[in-house]
């Protein structure tokens, strides 16, 4: 994970975030989005068969700084009931590197929502539109510098999205065109594979 020139996001500020993560140390592997109380959605790439880890990760929600338990008691982890990997995904460069992770056996024993921790807001109306030039939000618990160690606290980052044919010659057709992609001096969140 990377969140490239990332700021500490406020406790709690974004209760949509969650990750999948080490069930015994808690340190998140990838991020994840929650989208309901049963469902969070992540990368492929964090869930393949070639990920060792896969089979040993939880969902954790409500979290803001690993390393301590005092600034949040919202923290959760929940065990992966089901993990739905896109069938088209064959790695990170062809694209659908998208997945869903489903938690509990019924939605009284999902994630359990409060002001600290609920579903994003997701934007229906951009089902076929371009994001070029909108702003977006990336977050993440990643590595905060390009050869750093990964942030104990939730990292916030502010990204404008680029047209895509940028992306495509900046990064020599490394992206393809079912990706959104945004290109910045100081942040970022891209690892090209």
């Amino acid at each position: 994970m990377r969140i490239v020139g990332g700021i500490e996001a406020g406790v709690n500020e974004f209760p949509m975030m969650a990750a999948l993560a080490n069930p015994v140390t808690r340190r998140p592997i990838c991020g994840a989005t929650i989208i309901s109380r049963r469902y969070a959605v992540t990368a492929a790439h964090c869930l393949s068969l070639g990920n060792p880890d896969r089979v040993r990760l939880g969902l954790l929600v409500g979290e803001h700084d690993i390393s301590t338990d005092e600034e949040t008691t919202s923290a959760k982890l929940y065990n992966i009931t089901q993990i739905i990997i896109h069938p088209n995904y064959k790695n990170v460069r062809e694209g659908n590197d998208i997945a869903l992770v489903k938690v509990g056996h019924s939605d009284a024993d999902g994630i359990q929502f409060g002001k600290n921790v609920g579903p994003v807001c997701l934007p229906f109306r951009y089902l076929t539109e371009s994001f070029s030039a909108e702003r977006v939000i990336a977050l993440g618990w990643g590595v905060v510098k390009f050869e750093g160690v990964p942030s104990d606290a939730l990292k916030v980052s502010f990204l404008s999205v680029e047209p895509l044919q940028s992306c495509i010659e900046a990064y020599k057709g490394k992206v393809n065109y079912g990706q959104i992609c945004t290109l910045r001096n100081r942040g970022d969140t891209c690892k090209v594979m």
